[in-house]
């Protein structure tokens, strides 16, 4: 595995495809940054979302209909140890904020979600 500012940066990279990914309604990238096993699990519109990665991203896909370029994300907190990782993300989707709270894996020579809790916290 790589070393520490170089692991920070991979875990960084993998997180700025995801939320690029989503907000852009890119299947394929989204795969890129996710573990073909990874759940998207949280509240919205009232219910409980248990989605796995193909239904997460169906959904993303079909939700974006103008894909935003730059999004607003920030990392608020981030925590390596060995080969696992996590990460408090802030997003905005579809003019929506986000808390996202990742868990990524060193698995097959890459940093991979592999899951994904989320708090809508309203408005962006």
């Amino acid at each position: 595995m790589e070393g520490a500012s170089d692991t920070e940066g991979a875990v960084v990279d993998t997180v700025r495809t995801y939320v690029e990914a989503m907000c852009a309604g890119d299947e394929t990238r989204l795969a890129l940054a996710w573990h073909e096993r990874t759940c998207s699990i949280g509240h919205f519109e009232g219910k409980l979302e248990w989605d796995d990665r193909a239904a997460f991203a169906a959904a993303v896909q079909a939700a974006v209909t103008e894909p935003v370029t730059d999004p607003h994300w920030r990392i608020q907190e981030m925590r390596i140890i060995g080969d696992m990782a996590f990460v408090h993300v802030e997003d905005d989707w579809l003019g929506l904020r986000f808390d996202d709270f990742l868990t990524l894996l060193h698995h097959e020579g890459r940093w991979q979600i592999v899951s994904k809790t989320f708090h809508l916290r309203g408005p962006a």
